[in-house]
């Protein structure tokens, strides 16, 4: 039996100075205690001080009261009254105070039964109560006092047979006390994302709970400038996150698992001394254009095996090249935006450059660069689109008389369409397998590429059904091999592929969708679902998994949010690190986010030719797809 006399302690703050000539420490000192009287039974929990009377109010649990000290002579508390709150519930668990209002969280008698938030003023009146969630655990004012908001455990009984739902109630006193409001928010609308749920380390697991059954709120911080209140739920190791606007759960964030005996995560940075003289890779057609160097990369592989302590060997790919954003002109002969290329002949490639880490030097050698071609050996392979109708339109700034084919202006400016290149690749990660041969990702469609250590294509793997798509179908492996699943063909356009990794041992390749694919419309761009997918040195699929996106779909404004894979790399045993990211960068005013995450196959489920990966229509709320 444990003896604990409750006390409640009142330290004098002797030193609260932080004088760095003097290093002298902060002091606190013992002045004087109050005692409740009872032993282990809950009788000074929790604790609120008003400044304008100089009174204490604590919770009594063990005789169901609030207690009031006067505190006008720090080292004498005396006992002023206790208020007596049977006629509301059972206990307080909770206690706050502002602008001469008191507000208790007051559990009821039931397990199951709703609680109270009751008002008293500062001599202990009763002003008035309105209804809560089950078991109110916490509560705190907000917004000037204008506000109470409730964190509602919502604890089921030793044996689950009643288990009531967690909650958070807000308590609107804008007019007044006597006319308080109160809305209840409750997790219900995530019953349906459970699985989702737990996959991101969100502990729900409760027998045949749901969701908001077993979500239990107990602490609430606000944040005012946002107009948001974050809700720990310490059993489920997550923080939910509440609109105070709308007055609706808008996230439910899971804390994750930290395995400590690895220690803190380090961080090596390269600074970079000396970079090459970019070589020009061209001269733009249209008149008065500089020419364009070398730039624009995009995936970066270090090759181990090349590299030695002073010279770290890495390859890179300057994505599809030269080329200028997107500019809408949908048109009766361009469906898609158009994309301008400054060299209408520009070849992709890989690009070699040499760190030296003593020195923080890089080093290239325009010898460095294989060129890449088609399965022939000569034709060379660029960035421009592949699919007429459905691809954007690959235009370039010129005279019109320079190409003959379809034209179009712009806001006064002409733009001569450039041909499709069946094989074009917006290129983006990139790796070398046990051969020395190069495989690239592309986000075009989204594609796998598989290139000879001289650039020449060996194949290259697209969806089922790729030959189909556009204005004109073309013959089955125009565009490459198809054998990716059929799904894949829905990308959203322009975010296919966007990392890359190899498993040397198992000698499989892991491509990583750079956003959530038009499943079964772009309707669902909102969501938190990418793929992976495992194919072998054939391009043939062997494994498909899901993987949730970090996202914070409710940023808020000035926030970006992360939509994105940025890149993967393979660590062995099924372990990835995989970048998150949005679309921010330094100067444009946004909080932006880039999280390095480490990832674990183990136990995750192979989705590959499953209803659930395979599903590309929706008819109905209960017939979704996985998107």
């Amino acid at each position: 039996m444990k003896f604990i006399k409750t006390r409640i302690f009142l330290l004098a703050l002797l030193a609260l100075c932080f004088q760095v000539a003097t290093a002298q420490k902060v002091v606190i000192e013992h002045l004087s205690s109050y005692a409740a009287g009872a032993f282990d039974e809950g009788a000074a929990e929790i604790v609120a001080h008003d400044p304008i009377t100089q009174r204490i109010f604590f919770v009594n649990a063990s005789t169901s009261t609030i207690d009031v000290l006067n505190i006008s002579n720090p080292a004498n508390p005396t006992l002023i009254k206790s208020i007596d709150l049977t006629p509301y519930g059972d206990q307080a668990n909770s206690i706050d105070v502002a602008n001469g209002i008191v507000a208790a969280a007051v559990q009821a008698d039931a397990v199951d039964g709703n609680g109270k938030v009751v008002f008293f003023d500062t001599d202990g009146n009763f002003l008035n109560s309105v209804d809560c969630g089950v078991l109110p655990d916490m509560l705190t004012f907000a917004f000037n006092g204008t506000k109470v908001l409730v964190a509602n455990e919502g604890q089921p009984n030793d044996d689950y047979t009643i288990d009531p739902e967690g909650s958070v109630t807000i308590v609107d006193l804008a007019n007044g006390v006597a006319n308080a409001t109160a809305t209840q928010i409750t997790f219900s609308a995530f019953n349906s994302r459970k699985a989702s749920l737990q996959n991101r380390g969100i502990r729900i697991f409760g027998p045949n709970a749901t969701v908001a059954q077993d979500l239990e709120p107990e602490y609430i911080a606000v944040s005012e400038a946002k107009n948001l209140a974050y809700v720990t739920c310490q059993e489920n190791n997550a923080l939910a996150v509440i609109n105070l606007t709308t007055n609706t759960a808008i996230d439910i964030l899971p804390l994750g698992y930290k395995d400590h005996s690895k220690g803190a995560p380090k961080l090596q940075e390269f600074f970079l001394n000396e970079l090459p003289n970019w070589p020009s890779v061209g001269t733009p057609v249209f008149e008065g254009a500089p020419p364009v160097t070398l730039g624009g990369f995009s995936g970066l592989y270090f090759d181990a095996k090349e590299s030695t302590a002073d010279a770290y060997v890495l390859y890179t790919i300057p994505d599809r090249g030269p080329n200028g954003a997107a500019i809408p002109a949908r048109t009766a002969n361009a469906v898609n935006d158009l994309r301008t290329f400054k060299l209408p002949n520009y070849q992709g490639r890989i690009v070699k450059i040499v760190y030296n880490p003593k020195r923080g030097t890089v080093s290239f050698d325009e010898k460095d660069q294989i060129f890449l071609t088609r399965q022939d050996g000569t034709t060379p392979i660029s960035g421009r689109g592949n699919i007429k109708g459905y691809d954007e339109v690959p235009v370039t700034f010129t005279d019109p008389t320079v190409y003959t084919q379809a034209n179009y202006t712009v806001n006064g400016v002409s733009y001569a369409e450039l041909p499709y290149d069946e094989l074009g690749g917006d290129f983006e990660g990139i790796f070398r397998d046990n051969d020395g041969n190069f495989w690239m990702c592309d986000e075009y469609r989204p594609a796998i590429y598989k290139f000879a250590p001289n650039g020449t294509l060996i194949e290259r793997f697209v969806a089922e059904g790729t030959s189909a798509l556009g204005v004109t179908p073309q013959p089955v492996g125009t565009y490459g091999k198809e054998t990716l699943p059929a799904v894949y063909a829905k990308r959203w356009a322009n975010r296919g592929f966007e990392a890359i990794a190899f498993d040397a041992e198992k000698e499989l390749v892991y491509a990583f969708i750079q956003s959530p694919i038009d499943n079964p419309n772009s309707s669902i761009r909102n969501s938190d679902v990418l793929r992976i997918l495992a194919v072998n040195l054939d391009g043939e699929p062997v494994a498909e998994y899901v993987y949730l996106l970090e996202r914070n779909r409710n940023a808020g404004v000035g926030i970006s949010r992360v939509d994105k894979i940025g890149d993967a790399v393979y660590m062995g045993n099924g372990r990835f690190m995989v970048i998150e990211r949005d679309s921010s960068v330094p100067d444009d005013g946004n909080a932006g986010k880039k999280y390095i995450f480490e990832i674990d196959l183990k136990g995750a489920t192979n989705i590959l030719g499953t209803a659930l990966a395979t599903k590309t229509t929706s008819t109905g709320a209960t017939d979704k797809t996985l998107e």
